[in-house]
């Protein structure tokens, strides 16, 4: 599997992270991570020509190529190029929320060049149907060769622990770049409502802040409500324990893959209050395991908020988020799913 640091933060490298766990545990297929430089900032660049080297090398029957938009999409184009040199199939990956954007801003040659990676490839992996409904009308792929497999997560610390803590203590949580993408202007927007109409309200953010603007609001509602904290960026137990003391999942995203954020809520039976993009629709329906409000838009998610500040109302949904996550969501069940599209591939290569 060719992509981030195994350390890097972002929904790509726990993806890889976690098929690489799960396969370790129990499986025909022997896998190997390979970090093609991305993830980690402008230094990650050095680490990439070493693992070029390494899949020019490598014995690998096949190449599993995470990709995302930019920087991510050129490194693995030449990751391609050794695979088909060595006679060896790959699989494209596809995350990233802006890959819409980044299509439509290509000239026609790089745009050529990419629509040659993506038709080369052996298959192509998707987070939903949405997504191959795109790559098929965009890219005029073989829906046969596009294969959606969601984003699934291991569980998070049980939520069961969120019992212990102080009742009267309403926790909302946002995990994710705090930026406009992943709406944090939206959230910050509906901060003064919130606090003025939830006495005990507690709002957490896990995440960097890359955007100064956006940063400079946070700081000023952070230091406005102590109820309003930025955490930073996190990973690990910290970041798990943090989640599952939650009682809402909040991530009002202008776009979106399938965030693996909210899939980790899931895991640990906290609503998600979330918005319809990328492929969330395909995995929240609205008042049966989650809230969908409009993106960019404060009062709808002040009123969610609110809403689910009522337990009666709060509890059958988190019930049946948990359940869905189990059913169709877990770290098994996406790595079952991908080593069915690399049997595939490789029987077909075979004969």
């Amino acid at each position: 599997m060719v992509g981030p640091d195994h350390l890097a933060v972002g929904g790509m490298a726990t993806v890889s992270n976690s098929i690489f766990a799960e396969l370790k545990s129990d499986s025909a297929y022997e896998c190997h991570q390979l970090d093609s430089g991305g993830g980690t900032g402008p230094l990650g660049w050095l680490k990439y020509p070493r693992a070029l080297l390494a899949a020019l090398l490598t014995s690998a029957d096949l190449l599993h190529l995470h990709v995302a938009s930019s920087g991510s999409t050129w490194r693995k184009l030449s990751f391609a190029a050794v695979a088909r040199a060595r006679r060896r199939p790959y699989i494209i990956h596809l995350h990233g929320a802006g890959y819409r954007d980044f299509l439509d801003g290509l000239p026609p040659l790089p745009l050529k060049l990419v629509r040659r990676f993506f038709h080369r490839a052996a298959n192509v992996i998707v987070l939903g149907e949405t997504w191959r409904d795109f790559l098929v009308e965009r890219l005029d792929l073989d829906e046969h060769r596009v294969a959606v497999v969601p984003n699934g997560v291991r569980q998070i610390r049980p939520h069961q622990e969120r019992t212990q803590l102080d009742d009267r203590a309403y926790r909302v949580i946002f995990v994710g770049e705090v930026g406009r993408r992943k709406g944090a202007a939206t959230l910050l927007a509906a901060a003064d409502r919130l606090f003025r109409e939830l006495p005990g309200l507690s709002i957490d953010l896990l995440g960097p802040l890359p955007e100064k603007d956006i940063a400079e609001q946070a700081r000023a509602v952070a230091g406005a409500y102590e109820g309003f904290r930025l955490r930073g960026a996190m990973v690990g137990n910290e970041k798990e324990r943090l989640i599952a003391q939650a009682d809402v999942f909040v991530l009002p995203s202008l776009a979106e893959g399938l965030p693996m954020a909210m899939l980790e809520a899931m895991s640990a039976g906290v609503v998600p209050i979330v918005t319809p993009v990328g492929a969330i629709p395909e995995v929240i329906v609205d008042h049966r395991n989650g809230l969908l409000i409009p993106p960019g838009d404060p009062n709808e998610l002040a009123a969610a908020i609110l809403e689910l500040a009522d337990r009666g109302v709060r509890e059958p949904l988190a019930a049946n988020a948990y359940t869905d996550w189990q059913r169709s969501y877990s770290a098994a069940a996406m790595t079952a799913a991908v080593c069915g599209v690399w049997d595939e591939v490789l029987l077909r290569d075979v004969s």
